[in-house]
């Protein structure tokens, strides 16, 4: 991430899912200083992202369109 990523503060990052490599990424995207926006089907473990550094959440059952959510937070096409 930090290497071949070239992740740095004000970039922002996509991680879908809350398992535990996804923590990890979350953690240290958010330490480095990216926005981080994580995605999940339940609601409990996207608060637990939230509290581990991810700035925005998207429950993909609850937003079948989820990547519109992501290009409205982004500006970015997916």
């Amino acid at each position: 991430m930090v290497e071949y990523g070239n992740i740095k503060a004000g970039d922002k990052v996509l991680v879908q899912g809350t398992g535990g490599v996804s923590i990890f990424v979350i953690q240290i995207t958010a330490a480095l200083g990216a926005e981080v926006i994580a995605t999940n089907s339940s609601d409990e473990k996207l608060e637990k992202a939230k509290e581990l550094g991810a700035s925005k959440v998207i429950n993909y059952k609850k937003h079948l369109d989820w990547e519109k959510e992501v290009q409205k937070l982004t500006n970015v096409k997916v």
